[in-house]
């Protein structure tokens, strides 16, 4: 006997209702996959790993950055880029030379892969440090690392608010105030951006772990 399917011979019922299952499970496979926490429409979606693997690359950049940055303008061999070799002299001084904490960022929870609030804590703490280097700036005679590194902060800032913007959720790109303190000795200049440089390279790790747990996940085979 035949094992062949013969859809002449098929009953018409039948033949039906396998045309209106293979209907549906092409348009099924066709549909947009809405991403767990995830708002916008689905061209925004589709748009949206691209957008979260972009900024994760320049966050790494910006990381790099600061490294050469620090390695350029600060001319203790004693300043490190080391967090461990904080001490509460240097919180102590950070705080008289007006040098604010950075939003503290923290992975969606939830099972949610998306939180705006997190995103837009990020885009605060970029502007916060571009407009503490913009104050210590005129200070230094070595300028051109510093242009350098602001233009890879503006360059992740506004790549943030474009993914915003994909979640419907813009935010303000007005930066925040910043009130460093006047009058800096060349010393005090030189720990102004030590402790700068040094908040910012752990703030842009923070941010490209984030941006990792809003990745979507691979496609499984």
């Amino acid at each position: 006997m035949s094992i062949l399917f013969n859809f002449k011979n098929f009953g018409t019922m039948k033949r039906l209702a396998l045309l209106a299952h293979c209907a549906l499970v092409a348009l099924l496979r066709a549909a947009p996959v809405t991403r767990v926490g995830m708002e916008g429409s689905p061209q925004n979606q589709s748009q949206f790993p691209a957008a979260v693997a972009a900024a994760r690359s320049l966050s790494r950049k910006l990381v790099d950055a600061v490294g050469r940055t620090h390695a350029a303008c600060v001319q203790s061999p004693s300043f490190t880029l080391d967090p461990s070799s904080d001490t509460g002299k240097w919180q102590y001084m950070a705080a008289s030379l007006g040098i604010p904490a950075v939003p503290a960022l923290s992975p969606p929870s939830n099972g949610s892969m998306v939180d705006t609030d997190t995103l837009k804590q990020i885009m605060i703490g970029l502007q916060l440090h571009e407009g503490l280097l913009k104050a210590i700036w005129p200070y230094l005679s070595n300028r051109e690392p510093l242009d350098l590194l602001q233009a890879d902060i503006k360059e992740l800032t506004e790549q943030i608010y474009q993914i915003l913007e994909l979640l419907e959720e813009p935010a303000s790109l007005q930066p925040p105030s910043v009130n460093l303190a006047s009058g800096l000795t060349d010393y005090q200049v030189q720990v102004a951006l030590h402790l700068t440089l040094q908040q910012l390279q752990s703030f842009g790790h923070n941010v490209f772990r984030i941006l990792r747990y809003m990745m979507p996940p691979e496609p499984e085979d």
